[in-house]
């Protein structure tokens, strides 16, 4: 374990300059400015923090770019138990808006670039008392950042735990708003140090960054480096081009970057004097394995892979002891301070060798929670352990390997194909500078691969020569079926591609199905009133997606169906889709409605149907997937299917016959007679019959109830009754066996 840990940020600031108050601390375009210097201009700011009314566990937000100021505020607030909330220089007002409302910022630091959109806004934040402005702006209830320079250089003391709050790392936000990962002085301080020992950083080391400083990679390089005396240099903004020239100007010895970094490095013309540095490591998250080999040829400085994220810092790393298998996606083993493990999709342990999620066990040293989003935490951590959204697996040696997103997974046909997979193998044509690959719908196969492609500069590509370079270096179900080049692509603060925001521009608009959420209760609501919600093709894709949307939510604890207007379905639209329909477009219809079955089965979250007017036929199949099923007094339930020439699509017959009897279910498919919820209550059909206008609500709130249980328990017992059904009954009592040893340990906290 080394030394022992600073109590807290001010602590490590105050150490590090008692050792070397003379060193250079930072270096920034022409500037450098020592550890004594630092300390100087950050107490001076500190203390007007104080004059201005901050106070402990207040919110103070930068919005600025890279720059002096932005680690000198930083640590300002943090000496005086304050709390730094980073905003991304990127965004515009309402994005901006939101994360100073959500965390409460009471002082903003910006310049003159953000003047306008502060202005703006103002208004509409409530909370922010004072805008203090870098480049001494002072009209319009700004405070100039020269007055803070005025005051003294010593700070009074601060009593400052390590467990307090020290900065608000807001996530990118790819689905919904960013959520604000609450990270203590003992999380940074705590990752600086692991970090120090992953690099073996020493006092002669000099550090780099290229990030910007509202992302947290070049917060920690701060802390690594003040507790090992080191030099952190940085630069403006990330830029292939004057990115070595930086190396070699600041005699850099180590710099972290992640993934996508090394690529756009790589991809650029080969210079002689790519070896011509100081550098002796390179640590990164997400190289391409088929790069990996190549790049340390090319620049001849070795590259060690880390896992980590902002929710959890630091957790599975390759360390120079280790054998790093280079181009196998090896990313290490966990950390001193960590737990990791590989878990299926019943939370049970993998074996080696196969693919499931990365899970951490929850510790100190990871993030208190979200803030503001106390259901948002227990999912997230829920059992005990952090789920990661990430697949990988573990060798026979016991290293990880990241094999990609749980979310980026396309399900063609009978395939799982990992995008990341897909992305490496595009980023390796001589062409190509930046891929990325996303699932789209398709009623045949379920979903097909498109590629997003930007060439390098000076570069020309046809559609042909790309597709037949994928046919030469992937499996044929592999190839994207669409392709499409761009100039640029969508990113995330830490230069990661936003990839919902290229699946929202290939997402069909929803047109006859509605979304709403009621708290932790997904609405799902099908909306073809004029036809009584009957089915066509158009529904039933969007109650597909509506259902996969939800499912993926982690926000969504529960799901409750129900329909517009006069009923709740009455079947599949026969009239619309079966004219000039061909065999193979009503086979995928045929899919598609099964799907929705197996989609509302599977869902390890409880489905409740609130069902009035007409339930019948594919409507009547949907209520009977749900796990419970309320319904309004006089809703009818049927299957008309057998008068009309029709059969039962979409598992009914299984369905029907569980719930009511064989006797009944023939009595209901043969006759094609329709029954009213109370006799269909009776039959075992409904749970629960309710007045018409207190249905939504009483289904709201039974979905609310069985959400308060904890999430595994709910996902292992749907999984057990839904099983039960086709096993012997030894089965059934040695499967139960099983999971009553298991479940303490899956579900040993409400998560």
């Amino acid at each position: 374990m080394g030394k022992r840990l600073d109590k807290n940020i001010r602590a490590c600031l105050e150490s590090s300059v008692s050792r070397t108050p003379d060193k250079t601390l930072f270096m920034f375009k022409d500037q450098s400015v020592s550890y004594a210097q630092v300390l100087d201009t950050v107490n001076k700011i500190a203390n007007g923090f104080l004059t201005l009314g901050a106070k402990k566990e207040d919110k103070i937000a930068i919005l600025l770019p890279n720059c002096l100021e932005f680690p000198y505020c930083w640590l300002a607030a943090n000496m005086i138990g304050a709390v730094m909330v980073p905003v991304n220089g990127r965004f515009v007002g309402n994005e901006a808006k939101y994360i100073l409302n959500h965390s409460e910022a009471k002082l903003v630091i910006t310049s003159n670039s953000h003047r306008e959109m502060i202005a703006e806004i103002r208004s509409d934040l409530p909370f922010l008392e004072h805008v203090i402005n870098i480049d001494n702006y002072e009209g319009e209830g700004h405070v100039p950042y020269s007055k803070f320079l005025e005051n003294s250089s010593v700070l009074p003391p601060a009593n400052i735990d390590g467990d307090d709050l020290a900065v608000l790392l807001y996530t990118s936000g790819t689905t919904g708003n960013p959520k604000g990962c609450m990270a203590s002085h003992h999380y940074f301080v705590n990752l600086a140090d692991i970090q120090a020992k992953l690099f073996d950083l020493t006092g002669r080391d000099r550090v780099f960054t290229a990030q910007p400083f509202y992302y947290m990679d070049p917060q920690w390089n701060t802390l690594m480096v003040l507790k090992r005396n080191a030099t952190l240099a940085f630069a403006e903004r990330f830029s292939t081009s004057k990115f070595w020239d930086e190396i070699r100007r600041y005699r850099i010895t180590c710099f972290y970057c992640i993934g996508s970094m090394t690529s756009f490095l790589f991809n650029m013309p080969p210079s002689e004097l790519d070896r011509k540095h100081n550098l002796r490591m390179v640590q990164t998250s997400g190289m391409p394995p088929r790069m990996h080999k190549a790049w340390e040829e090319r620049f001849g400085v070795p590259v060690y892979e880390v896992y980590a994220s902002t929710e959890t810092a630091c957790d599975i790393a390759v360390t120079d002891e280790a054998d790093r298998k280079i181009g196998t996606a090896c990313i290490g083993r966990p950390v001193y301070y960590r737990d990791a493990k590989i878990v299926d999709e019943n939370g049970a342990e993998a074996k080696a060798g196969e693919v499931g999620e990365i899970v951490l066990k929850r510790a100190r040293g990871m993030m208190t929670g979200y803030y503001k989003d106390p259901q948002a935490t227990e999912h997230a951590f829920r059992g005990g352990w952090f789920h990661s959204g990430d697949l990988g697996y573990k060798d026979k040696d016991g290293d990880y390997h990241f094999v990609g997103r749980k979310k980026d997974i396309i399900r063609r046909g009978g395939e799982n194909i990992t995008a990341s997979s897909l992305e490496q193998i595009l980023m390796c044509h001589p062409k190509i500078l930046e891929a990325a690959v996303i699932p789209v719908p398709d009623k045949i196969r379920g979903e097909e691969a498109k590629a997003y492609i930007v060439l390098k500069p000076n570069e020309a590509a046809t559609y042909e020569e790309i597709v037949k370079f994928c046919e030469q270096n992937m499996a044929a179900f592999k190839v994207p079926r669409y392709f499409e080049f761009r100039d640029s692509l969508p990113k995330t603060p830490s230069e990661r591609v936003q990839k919902e925001k290229l699946k929202a521009e290939v997402e069909p608009k929803m047109e006859f199905v509605v979304c709403s959420k009621r708290e932790n209760v997904a609405v799902i609501s099908l909306n073809r009133p004029g036809v009584l919600n009957a089915a066509n093709s158009r529904l039933t894709s969007e109650f597909l997606l509506a259902l996969k949307q939800a499912e993926a939510d982690p926000e969504v604890k529960a799901v409750v169906i129900r329909g517009e207007g006069r009923a709740f379905c009455a079947g599949h639209d026969l009239k619309e889709d079966t004219t000039g329909e061909t065999l193979e477009e009503s086979l995928a219809l045929i899919q598609e409605l099964q799907e929705t079955t197996r989609v509302i089965m599977r869902m390890g979250k409880p489905v409740i149907a609130a069902v009035h007017g007409y339930a019948l036929g594919a409507g009547c199949e949907w209520t009977m997937n749900c796990d419970l099923r309320i319904a309004a007094e006089g809703a009818k339930f049927g299957f008309p299917e057998t008068s009309i020439g029709t059969t039962i699509t979409n598992a009914g017959t299984k369905l029907l016959t569980l719930l009511v009897g064989l006797g009944r279910a023939k009595e209901l498919v043969l006759t094609s007679r329709m029954i009213e919820a109370r006799e269909a209550k009776e039959w075992g059909l409904v749970n629960e019959v309710v007045p018409l206008d207190g249905l939504e609500q009483a289904a709201v709130d039974l979905a609310g109830k069985i959400a308060k249980n904890p999430v595994t328990s709910t996902k292992i017992a749907k999984a057990a009754l839904n099983q039960a059904v086709n096993e012997s009954f030894e089965q059934t009592l040695e499967r139960e066996a099983r999971e009553a040893i298991l479940m303490p340990i899956k579900a040993n906290s409400k998560g």
